[in-house]
């Protein structure tokens, strides 16, 4: 009888510790799902390697690094996604500034100026964009967009 009690406390702790287990891998699971959709887990902040690069970079003179056009361009999507348009707008002005001639960016510029409700900037950057790259879908049909409602709009 001894022996029977002893090996149901043997099986009862091992229960609770699968059942601490399973409990804290539900909980895990449950962390990633809510930290899914912020934008520190889709966008992470970076690892040693960059920052490593990026001050060697500064180091030898080159102060704002080497992708800093793609992070400003990243980061001005980002503004977009939360519709800070007009701080995104000022990204995209100052990267303009660096690439005029930049197809994509004229296109996102445009995109922004349609959703700030500056149909007559959006249709300019769009134009600008196709003239760029006369394929490039996404100003075709921003411009189409931005047209139509222009011609809707009560002047």
């Amino acid at each position: 009888m001894k022996e029977i009690k002893k090996q149901d406390q043997i099986l009862s702790s091992r229960l609770i510790w699968v059942a601490i287990f399973l409990l804290a891998l539900a909980l895990r699971f449950l962390y990633l799902l809510e930290i899914k959709n912020t934008d520190a887990f889709t966008c992470p902040i970076g690892d040693g390697f960059v920052y490593k690069q990026w001050a060697l970079d500064i180091a030898a003179g080159n102060w704002l690094g080497t992708d800093v056009k793609k992070q400003c361009n990243e980061l001005a999507a980002m503004l977009l996604h939360h519709r800070e348009i007009d701080a995104a707008l000022a990204c995209y002005t100052a990267l303009l500034k660096l690439e005029p001639d930049n197809p994509v960016l004229n296109f996102n510029a445009g995109y922004a100026f349609f959703l700030k409700g500056d149909l007559p900037g959006a249709v300019t950057l769009y134009r600008k964009a196709l003239q760029l790259k006369p394929d490039l879908k996404e100003a075709q049909v921003g411009l189409k967009m931005a047209q139509n409602k222009q011609k809707a709009r009560p002047r």
